[in-house]
C-alpha cells in the first residue's frame, strides 16, 4: 500500500467563478484554459497518480492528499478518468478563503481506508503591515480513519507561497508552522 501527496498546479475547471480570482483559467482568461486543455490535464494527472507506488504494490496509492484544487468538482471529474475510475476513490474537501479558490483535499481508496473523521481547520493570517486586514489563505485539513485497523490521521497542508519576497512573506509561513503543530500534537 502506497500513500502520496501530490501538488497538482492549479487543477481549475473551465468556469469562472464571481467569487475567487479565477479568471486567468477560463476559455478567455490569459491562459486560454479550454476544456480540451482541462480534459488533457486531468488525463495526465490521473495516470501519474494511478503509478505512484505502482511499482512495489501494483496498485494505485490508498491514500493522495492533494493540493491547489479549484473544488470538489475537479475531484470528481479526476477520480472518474478512466485509469483512477476502477478504485473507487472517495473525496474529503472543504472549500477554502483562498482568495484564488485553491484548496487542499484527500483522496482514498474507499476498499482500503475507512473514514472516521474530518476537520477543515482555518488559518488565521493578518497582514504584517495592516493587523486589521486579513490574509485570506488555505486551510489545514486534518482527516482520521482506519487501514487495517490501525487508526491514522492525516493533515494536509499548502501553506502560503514566498510571494512578495521570503523575508517579507515568511511570518505566513510562520503562522501556518505554528498551526500544523498544534494540530499534530492534539
Amino acid at each position: 500500500m502506497s500513500i502520496a501527496f501530490y501538488n497538482v498546479e492549479n487543477l481549475f475547471d473551465t468556469e469562472n467563478n464571481p467569487f475567487t480570482f479565477d479568471d486567468d483559467r477560463t476559455p478567455e482568461g490569459d491562459d486560454v484554459w479550454t476544456q480540451e486543455k482541462y480534459r488533457d490535464k486531468l488525463q495526465k494527472l490521473a495516470g501519474v497518480i494511478a503509478e505512484i507506488g505502482s511499482e512495489t504494490t501494483q496498485q494505485p496509492p490508498a491514500i493522495v492528499g492533494v493540493c491547489e484544487i479549484e473544488n470538489r468538482k475537479v475531484l470528481e471529474d479526476l477520480i472518474n478518468e478512466p485509469k483512477l475510475k476502477p478504485y473507487n476513490y472517495g473525496i474529503v474537501h472543504y472549500d477554502s478563503p483562498d482568495r484564488r479558490g485553491i484548496d487542499v483535499a484527500l483522496l482514498y481508496r474507499k476498499d482500503v481506508f475507512r473514514l472516521e473523521n474530518s476537520v477543515s481547520h482555518e488559518l488565521l493570517i493578518y497582514n504584517s503591515k495592516e493587523p486589521d486586514k486579513r490574509v485570506y489563505t488555505r486551510d489545514q485539513l486534518v482527516v482520521s480513519g482506519e487501514i487495517d485497523g490501525e487508526k491514522l490521521h492525516f493533515i494536509i497542508n499548502h501553506w502560503p507561497s514566498r510571494s512578495g519576497g521570503e523575508a517579507a512573506s515568511s511570518y505566513k509561513r510562520e503562522k501556518a508552522a505554528t498551526l500544523n503543530k498544534r494540530l499534530s500534537s492534539n
